[in-house]
């Protein structure tokens, strides 16, 4: 919806600084609908990664109702 999607450099294994996307609901509920939220840094598992995207609202994760953010996978 917002963003873009992963690049490849972006890999968990790349040793690149971590990026996410996150889901609709995280957007509107914790960020107030920011327009402007890429490029904000929020923290996954006490990491530091910087926010590329939001998801569509249809989307829905496999653990549904439970996730809030991607990050890329090796």
């Amino acid at each position: 919806m917002l963003g873009r999607d992963f690049v490849e450099t972006e890999a968990v294994a790349s040793g690149n600084p971590q990026v996410a996307i996150i889901s609709y609901g995280f957007w509107r509920a914790d960020f107030n609908s920011d327009p402007a939220i890429n490029g904000r840094v929020i923290h996954l598992n006490g990491q530091p990664a910087t926010i590329v995207g939001v998801l569509p609202a249809e989307f829905e994760f496999a653990t549904r109702g439970r996730g809030q953010a991607l990050g890329p996978t090796a």
